[in-house]
Order: C-alpha cells, then structure tokens, then sequence
C-alpha cells in the first residue's frame, strides 16, 4: 500500500491488500465479503478502533496472526517503531516464536522521525539489533498531522527521501516504502519459486491418491448417482462384514462389531435384567385379580391370551 501509516495497523485488522506503488492500490475486508476498496480514508475509517471491543481482542488478534505466519510457506513482516524498545516488540516476539532463525522475516523499522534528539537507527538499520535474515528496511510514517491534512502520497514519499538522505546518507538507497514495496515484490517472488516445486509435488500426490480412489469405485462409472450408490453399497458390505466378524483388518486390542454386541447382550444386558425383580411389590391376589379381569364378564371355555401368558409366566417364575 502506499500509505505507510497503515502499516501498524496491518496485524490488527482481518484486512487482504494487494496492489503496488505504479498502479492503483485496493484493499479487501474479510467482512465487507471481498469487497474492493479502493478510497483510503474508507479503508481507514474500516480499521479505526471502537469502543465496543470484546475484553479478549488481544488474543483474538495473537490467534489471527499466529494462523497465518505458522505456514512455513508464509514471509513474516514483523513491524517495530524505533522510538521504542525493541526487546518488547511484540510483533519480534512472534516472529521469533514461529521463525526462531528469522530466516523467512522482515523488519520494518517505522517512525524513525520521531526518535529522540541525539539518537538514530544506524545500529538497527544495519543488522546489529534485530535477528532476521530477510533485511530490515526503515520507514518514515505520514504524521497525523499530515493525516488530517489530506497530504498526499507522493509529496509524502519525497518528504521520506529527504529525512532518509539528510538523517542516514549512507544508508537511503536501502530504506524507505518505495525500497521497501520493491524487496517484497522481490522475496515474494523468490519465495514462489522456492516453495513452488514442493507444494506441485504435494498437489500432484494428493491427486494421485484421489485418482486410486476414484477408480476403486469404477473408473468406467461416470454417473454421480451410480458412483454413490456403490460407495453405499461397499460400506454396508463392509459394516455387515464387521458385525459378522468376516472384516479383513481383525481388532485385536479391544471387542467391536458384533462381538461387541454380543459381549453388551450377555454380559452387561443380561446382568441389568438378573438384577430387576419383575414381581416387586405385587401379591399372589394382585396377580389372581388381573387374570379373573382378562376372562371378561362371563368364563370362557378357552383361556383368554392374556390370561395364559400370565399364567405361563408364574409357572416359570
């Protein structure tokens, strides 16, 4: 982005932006469903603070952050303010704690206008402070003043390239955004070509897999609804085969399929019905009473089937 006083608030806000410094900027909010943005004090407006933030934001942002620079396929731009400490930066910390070697991050030395007379960024801006392996690049952010304003871009970038080439002469062709987008551009394109081969290799491996297991199902066979009425199929054949103990991979450390059914109808079922007492609180009279009821309101000459039942269940009782 052109704008480098959006950079710190890049680790804060779920905002994808692309674009670079000789063709027209955009930025996408995940939010906003991809919605192409392409005014910066919208985009600025997007990202500003509220007052209603949940009381874990700060973790809710740590959790965002660390799901995207984890991937080992990720560049890590790891942003600190040189008029601060560097030892608590966080964003180091998190870097260090994914890329301890820093050999896939970035430094971005921000605000080095704003240091304290006397002092200046040499020792950081030459490698001797911060560990990381891709370089650190120093910038200089458009003020609020300069926010408020409406100054724009290209008068900023000169305003930039003067304090650099005044403040760090020998160093001012290495620093500044427009260096800075160019070494992006660049290790991102370094950075495709390195883990490109590995990454088509997967892929190309994970197709293969699929492939084999597309044709398991009958390479012959193109109609959805046949290719899913076979899948179906093969997994009853195969739950049956586990119930039936016929199944090809035998479990030899625990009871499944029907084994365990079996195990659970004779052992833990049986036990529950052997610990019930079926007659529990009902008399030989109850039990009288409920036949005489079943023969209706004069005897039959055959016993009703309610009252031969009950009258088997006594026997065996």
């Amino acid at each position: 982005m052109k704008d480098s006083h959006l950079i710190n608030s890049i680790l804060s806000s779920p905002l994808l932006f692309a674009g670079t410094l000789d063709v027209e900027d955009w930025g996408e909010f995940l939010h906003l469903n991809k919605k192409v943005i392409t005014d910066f004090d919208e985009i600025r407006q997007e990202i500003v603070p509220v007052g209603d933030q949940p009381e874990d934001i700060e973790m809710q942002i740590k959790d965002l952050v660390l799901q995207y620079i984890k991937n080992p396929n990720s560049i890590l731009l790891a942003i600190v303010t040189a008029n601060t400490d560097m030892a608590t930066s966080e964003s180091l910390k998190l870097a260090k704690e994914v890329d301890p070697e820093g050999k896939r991050t970035l430094a971005v030395v921000t605000k080095l206008d704003l240091m304290d007379a006397g002092t200046d960024a040499i020792d950081i801006l030459c490698g001797r402070v911060i560990p990381v392996k891709l370089g650190i690049i120093g910038v200089v952010n458009r003020s609020q003043q300069d926010i408020i304003t409406n100054k724009n871009i290209a008068d900023a970038l000169k305003d930039e390239a003067s304090f650099l080439q005044r403040k760090y002469p020998t160093l001012a062709n290495r620093n500044g955004t427009l260096y800075l987008a160019k070494t992006l551009n660049r290790l991102l394109m370094h950075h495709i070509r390195e883990c490109l081969p590995d990454l088509k290799s997967r892929i190309s491996n994970k197709i293969a897999q699929f492939e084999l297991l597309h044709y398991s199902y009958g390479d012959e066979v193109l109609d959805k609804s046949q290719i899913l009425l076979q899948i179906i199929t093969k997994f009853a054949a195969a739950y049956c085969s586990t119930i039936e103990g016929t199944a090809k991979n035998i479990e030899t450390t625990e009871l499944c399929g029907g084994a365990r059914i079996c195990y659970i109808f004779h052992e833990t079922f049986g036990k529950t019905l052997n610990s019930i007492e079926p007659l529990d609180g009902l008399t030989k009279m109850d039990i009288l009473t409920a036949i005489r009821n079943a023969t209706g309101p004069r005897p039959a000459l055959f016993v009703p089937e309610v009252r031969l039942k009950l009258t088997i269940f006594l026997r065996i009782v």
